[in-house]
């Protein structure tokens, strides 16, 4: 069982250079009270095909074609990413990462609904029913 920092599970930034990302100097994300997640545990999450993504090692760069920017994931980040694409639901993503990962189970919730805000924000996700 990997046993990520329970306060910090993953980081989604904007990076101008692909070969500095890095997770260790990506910012906070804090979620202002307003943002509220627009999709529901029912729904689907796939990666659209204007976004591409590159693997470095356990971490992931994304590449969105539409605003031609660069995002990192880091190991966690990119391990969520790659089930919430895989799965049926976010539900069923939530679910399986709660059996990977030793952090209790509404923290990893919390993290898993502000990534899926943030590459929401960003484009660099899509929502559809399950």
């Amino acid at each position: 069982m990997h046993s990520p920092f329970q306060s910090n599970l993953c980081h989604l930034c904007e990076s101008v250079a692909v070969s500095v990302v890095d997770s260790r100097f990506l910012p906070q994300y804090h979620a202002s009270p307003e943002t509220t997640m627009s999709v529901s545990f029912t729904d689907r999450i796939r990666v659209p095909k204007d976004v591409l993504i590159s693997r470095l090692q356990e971490e992931s760069v994304l590449l969105n074609l539409d605003n031609e920017s660069y995002y990192g994931l880091d190991d966690v980040g990119t391990r969520m990413l790659s089930v919430l694409n895989s799965s049926d639901s976010v539900q069923s993503a939530w679910l399986q990462l709660v059996d990977e990962y030793d952090v209790d189970r509404e923290v990893l919730r919390d993290d898993l609904v502000s990534l899926v805000e943030r590459l929401l924000e960003q484009g660099l996700v899509e929502v559809s029913p399950a």
